[in-house]
């Protein structure tokens, strides 16, 4: 199935730094986090808000915009979603243990990562 050959060709989070970024951007109020992914079919992905061209739809006719955004986000293969939800960040890797263990301590709020 080329959806599972594809799934096991993606590394969501697979480097530590992918959690910290993710974690500093959940700790912005103002941030948006947004997940792309390509195969076969093309780009695919999950936005938090509408993108550009559905928020004109949603303007010119009330819900159209939000109809846009759930189709296209039903193209994005549900096995890569997974994956990054199953995660184990303490399973993720960095080029120095050091700097793995600095960074999930931080992401954890045990410590800055600078100290």
């Amino acid at each position: 199935d080329e959806g599972v050959k594809h799934a096991e060709e993606a590394m969501p989070f697979q480097r530590v730094w992918c959690a910290f970024e993710v974690a500093q951007c959940l700790d912005q109020s103002a941030s948006q986090l947004n997940f792309v992914t390509r195969d076969d079919g093309g780009v695919h992905f999950l936005t938090e808000g509408l993108v550009p061209l559905e928020e004109s739809a949603e303007r010119a006719k009330p819900g159209e915009g939000a109809r846009a955004k759930i189709r296209r986000e039903a193209q994005f293969p549900p096995s890569i979603a997974l994956r990054g939800l199953r995660t184990k960040l303490e399973q993720a890797e960095a080029s120095r243990e050091e700097d793995k263990i600095r960074i999930l301590n931080c992401v954890a709020g045990r410590k800055p990562l600078d100290a």
